[in-house]
């Protein structure tokens, strides 16, 4: 299975990747900024596994999101809150319903 876990440079997004990779499955992990140390030092010795990789993903960029989860079977959302009031909070809803229908798996949002 292909799983997109989103934040994966977080305490729980980094730990997630690692049962996940651990469990034998495919993760593709992603950080806001692959040029910023802060974001992607935390998963620098997943760098060599097989079935890991890293990708740079600002949710609120569609071209970004859509490629990051076009193979993807689950997506496990773990980047910061978007509050409901937020302008972004729209498009990355309707983004989530839209993975949910083309994959028939369920992507779980930090903010629900």
């Amino acid at each position: 299975m292909q799983v997109l876990v989103t934040g994966a440079n977080g305490h729980v997004g980094n730990n997630l990747c690692r049962a996940l990779v651990e469990r034998g499955h495919r993760v593709r992990g992603s950080v806001r900024s692959l040029d910023d140390p802060a974001k992607s030092a935390p998963l620098s010795d997943l760098a060599g596994v097989d079935n890991f990789e890293i990708v740079e993903l600002d949710v609120r960029d569609a071209a970004r999101f859509d490629a990051a989860v076009g193979d993807v079977s689950i997506g496990q959302h773990r980047q910061a809150q978007i509050a409901e009031g937020n302008a972004c909070f729209a498009r990355f809803t309707q983004r989530t319903l839209d993975f949910r229908g083309k994959r028939g798996e369920a992507i779980s949002d930090s903010g629900r």
